[in-house]
């Protein structure tokens, strides 16, 4: 199962971190890299969950220096402002 190692590698994940979260030992992640061996599925399954939370841990560690949606974002250079319209009364 090589695609395991060429997803791991493009992750930036390494060997025993993925190991680690799946609850297997990185020998076993290695074997199945290298085609030695397969995973059974529960253990495949495994290896799925662990590389989801890892790379879900990522992404929001990289967007969380982001705004929150109810804060105003100043427009980009260039850009016009959008006026809000004016909410007079009508009498």
């Amino acid at each position: 199962m090589k695609s395991i190692g060429i997803l791991r590698k493009v992750c930036g994940v390494d060997q025993t971190l993925l190991a680690e979260r799946a609850g297997l030992s990185r020998q076993s992640v290695n074997d199945y890299e290298r085609g030695e061996t397969f995973p059974l599925r529960a253990q495949a399954k495994r290896l799925d969950d662990a590389m989801a939370a890892i790379l879900e841990e990522r992404v929001f560690a990289a967007i969380g220096d982001l705004p929150k949606p109810t804060e105003k974002l100043d427009p980009p250079p260039d850009t016009p402002a959008v006026e809000k319209e004016d909410q007079g009364t009508a009498g």
